[in-house]
């Protein structure tokens, strides 16, 4: 166990390190924003997300030496890289969300050619189902494109996404243990101590944002953790607060955002309807940014249980 925590501390060290470095470098480019539900009128650096990759390809790489699980790892860092390459071409080209969902689908593409895993798919109680040709074909574009694009649309809020992802990789983590799947907890792990790392910066107030950057990024090896653990379904069900997130803003056509109106310290719902999770809090003129993100973190973590409940009450043997 002790190689594990090692990989997870060298990611959190180095993201921790180079956040104040990445933070000042980004504000000399340009790449910033404001916080819309602060005053202060302050520039936030928007790509705080390559900190989180950066922590994560050093953790991958403390973790081929110390696991020497080498094909899985240079093909998680590919399609990670790729993810946050597609978060910075939205920040500069300002991508339509049509473009944002099939971009993610080309960078399946190597994965797809180089067939690293089984086709089938575990399920609760009735066991493992193959789908064939069209696992690839099908199924790993669309949990790539899927797990991206939904870490990026529950989001906005000081934490609320790198947390989120914390707590399905977590999750995770959890499933792996059980299984006894070292393959899939080295990837999870690599990402968690990264992740914890820049929320030291990115929790309220935050310092430094995410962007596509990072949501890309942390969707991206979502999908990679599901699609090698062969655990799909179950890192599905984690993400059921995501698949929400989706179909209130489906109700909106994707116009809605996830923004409240300040009302002192208050965030109050802009729309007379509900097209986000946020909104039901906003809805209540009594929580703070804080407050929302801790019960939204706390939403996602209903799933996790329900995940690992489902996991072990299956009795699965993988």
């Amino acid at each position: 166990m002790l190689e594990y925590f090692l990989i997870a501390f060298v990611g959190f060290a180095v993201t921790v390190g180079i956040m104040p470095v990445l933070s000042k470098f980004l504000k000399k480019k340009g790449i910033v924003s404001y916080d819309k539900h602060k005053n202060t009128g302050e520039q936030i650096p928007e790509w705080g997300g390559l900190g989180i990759f950066i922590g994560f390809v050093v953790s991958m790489l403390a973790a081929s030496m110390l696991t020497g699980f080498i094909q899985i790892i240079w093909i998680s860092i590919s399609i990670v890289f790729l993810c946050t390459v597609i978060g910075m071409l939205d920040y500069i080209l300002h991508l339509m969300d049509l473009q944002k969902v099939m971009l993610p689908l080309l960078v399946a593409i190597p994965f797809v050619i180089i067939q690293p895993v089984s086709t089938e798919i575990v399920f609760p109680f009735i066991g493992t189902i193959d789908f064939g040709i069209w696992y690839y074909i099908v199924l790993v574009p669309l949990a790539i494109t899927g797990a991206c694009n939904a870490i990026n649309m529950l989001a906005g809020l000081n934490g609320l996404e790198a947390g989120n992802s914390l707590v399905i990789l977590t999750g995770s983590t959890i499933l792996f243990l059980i299984a006894d799947n070292t393959n899939s907890l080295v990837l999870s792990i690599a990402m968690i101590g990264p992740i914890i790392g820049f929320l030291v910066y990115n929790k309220y107030p935050a310092k430094i944002f995410p962007g596509d950057v990072g949501t890309f990024a942390m969707g991206g090896l979502i999908a990679m953790v599901a699609i090698f653990s062969k655990l799909e379904f179950f890192i599905a069900i984690m993400m059921i607060p995501q698949f929400i997130e989706f179909f209130l803003k489906l109700r909106s056509r994707f116009k809605a955002e996830n923004f409240g109106n300040i009302k002192g310290s208050i965030l109050t719902s802009p729309y007379t309807a509900k097209y986000s999770l946020t909104h039901f809090f906003y809805s209540e003129n009594r929580f703070n940014e804080k407050e929302i993100v801790y019960k939204l973190w706390i939403f996602q973590a209903v799933f996790i249980l329900l995940a690992v409940s489902l996991f072990i009450w299956g009795g699965f043997k993988l």
